[in-house]
Formats: C-alpha cells, sequence, structure tokens
C-alpha cells in the first residue's frame, strides 16, 4: 500500500524517496538512510539537517514523499529525521507507511503510551511498571518528540491510529 502511494505520489511528480529499517542498519546512526545519503560526522544535529536537505533537494511543488518499511526498527536519528521532514516539509501521502508499521518507540515508551492512553496518572503508571515517576516522565517526553504529539490527548490518537 505504502509503495502504490508513492508511485502515485511520483507521477503526479512528486520526488519520492523508500528507506529500509532493519535490525543489523539500527546500530548505525541514520541507518535506514545511510546507503540513500552517504552522509557521516559526529555531530548529530547537523547530521540530521544534512540529511533532511538531502532528501528534500530537488523538490519541486510537489513536494518530498518519504516512504519507510519496517519504521519500527528504526535508529533514533532517523527517527528523528523523519519526524524533521515531516516538520519542515508538506508531506501530502505516505502516512500509509507509517500507519502500517508499529510506532517508533521503544518497548517502556510504548508501554507507558499505552497505560497514558487508558486514563493512568504518571503515579499509576510508575507503580504498575515498578519504575519511578520521573522515569515515566522521560517515556512520555521522549514519545511525544518521536511522534511530534504535544499531550497524553495526541499520544492516544497516534495510538489508536486517529
Amino acid at each position: 500500500m505504502a509503495r502504490a502511494a508513492l508511485a502515485a505520489a511520483q507521477r503526479r511528480g512528486a520526488l519520492t524517496r523508500w528507506a529500509v529499517a532493519t535490525a543489523s542498519a539500527r546500530a548505525l546512526p541514520l541507518g535506514a538512510f545511510a546507503a540513500t545519503l552517504g552522509v557521516v560526522g559526529p555531530d548529530p544535529a547537523r547530521l540530521v539537517r544534512q540529511a533532511s536537505d538531502a532528501l528534500l533537494a530537488g523538490a519541486e511543488k510537489a513536494g518530498v514523499i518519504v516512504g519507510v518499511d519496517d519504521g519500527h526498527l528504526l535508529d533514533d536519528l532517523s527517527a528523528t529525521l523523519v519526524h524533521q521532514l515531516a516538520l519542515r516539509a508538506p508531506i501530502a501521502a505516505a502516512h500509509a507507511a507509517t500507519l502500517a508499521a508499529p510506532l517508533p518507540l521503544t518497548g517502556r515508551e510504548r508501554e507507558s503510551v499505552t497505560l497514558a492512553a487508558g486514563g493512568l496518572s504518571n503515579r499509576q503508571i510508575a507503580d504498575r511498571l515498578v519504575v519511578s515517576v520521573r522515569t515515566v516522565e522521560g517515556h512520555l517526553y521522549r514519545a511525544c518528540a518521536k511522534l511530534g504529539a504535544s499531550d497524553r490527548a495526541e499520544l492516544a490518537a497516534l495510538l489508536h491510529g486517529h
């Protein structure tokens, strides 16, 4: 479904990119995009900017569509890049790739988001997971950052695919 959406966008003149996330590429910064971009460096923020610029280069009015296969296997920097692209560029179609794959969260982030979406307070989540309230706050903060959500309601909507 995602590849069909990308093909349709390409026929409309959009620039399309396809990235494949794998367990082995997860160990590399921007591993899912390494073959496409060839950018490397020690500064993660600069690396994401360079990768974003490279992916957006040549985009005309129709925009850029980036598809990600196995998005749940993205390394943190690749997930950040996808998020930054969504914020920077008008992305027309390819939420199909994102919706088809699990959210790019760690297991504990996913558990915390699921419990928060169920209406539990941070204290209740901490008690259930046997961690500190501060740890739960960190899980929810990182989940919001990765998914572009600003609050628990948005996290719940993303979790349930709305």
